[in-house]
């Protein structure tokens, strides 16, 4: 019976190390999954700035647009006065 008494021992002794090996792994495991959410939590935020960054960039880029447009229809708005009142003096014999 000693010989069975010895293969119970190390197959228990072999389950432990496998329950160990098991607790060993989980919690590499765990270790990695927190890791990897930190890892795409700060990625999500930097895209966010990044894409923060773009729509202020475009938007800034969208006014200054405006603004030279509505100089330029400013400039093309006084050019049709301007021949208007040459063409109403000229009909009128003031002279251009």
């Amino acid at each position: 019976m000693g010989c069975l008494t010895e293969e119970m021992t190390r197959l228990s002794t072999e389950i432990g190390a496998l329950h160990n090996a098991l607790d060993d792994f989980i919690g590499a495991l765990k270790y990695g999954v927190a890791e990897m959410q930190v890892d795409f939590n700060n990625a999500r935020t930097e895209m966010a700035n990044n894409a923060k960054a773009e729509r202020v960039e475009f938007v800034s880029d969208i006014q200054k647009s405006v603004i030279d447009l509505k100089k330029t229809v400013a400039g093309m708005r006084q050019e049709f006065i301007d021949d208007i009142e040459g063409a109403r003096r000229a009909w009128a014999g003031r002279g251009a």
